[in-house]
């Protein structure tokens, strides 16, 4: 619980500094269709990444996203167009893009879903939110809201892929 409290207000203070430009946020990020830009990161789908978790050893990753959210598209710009993030999450994780409001089925420990439902169960309550699952697909956390600076967001995927968050809190390690 202090993992997540502790995350969550470092989160909230991103969160809030990214808002600054707010108005702007889904300005100019729609993508021509088809448009690749060098390394891209290796989506896979919620499917795959749950059973691949423990031949790869790698953690999932959950972008929990919808089509209208504006800090969805942003991120998506900024965050996960950076290449030291896309090295950094091809090398760890398994990342999943998970839009909770299409159609589809999600089975985890044996129960079916669909992805809204997975999403209520992870405790998504807006977005954009981060999840993040073990080698055991077991839930370490959800961080809530839309962080744009990749090199922040690269220090939360090495708190998690190097598995700091089992002795320290975030604060702790990134100060």
């Amino acid at each position: 619980m202090m993992i997540r409290s502790t995350m969550s207000a470092f989160l909230l203070l991103l969160t809030l500094g990214a808002c600054a430009d707010a108005q702007t946020a889904g300005e100019g990020t729609e993508k021509a269709e088809g448009e690749t830009e060098g390394p891209q990161i290796a989506w896979v789908s919620m499917t795959e990444a749950l059973e691949q978790t423990e031949a790869t050893g790698k953690k999932i990753l959950i972008d929990f996203y919808t089509d209208w959210c504006g800090w969805c598209k942003k991120m998506d710009k900024t965050t996960y167009a950076d290449s030291g993030v896309i090295a950094y999450l091809n090398e760890n994780f398994l990342p999943v893009k998970l839009n909770p409001e299409k159609p589809g089925a999600i089975v985890y420990d044996g129960e079916e879903y669909t992805p809204r439902q997975f999403a209520s169960a992870f405790q998504v309550r807006g977005y954009p939110a981060t999840g993040f699952m073990n080698e055991r697909n077991e839930v370490i956390t959800l961080m809530p809201g839309a962080v744009i600076n990749p090199s922040d967001f690269l220090k939360v995927l090495r708190y998690i892929a190097e598995d700091h968050y089992l002795t320290q809190g975030f604060d702790e390690y990134s100060g």
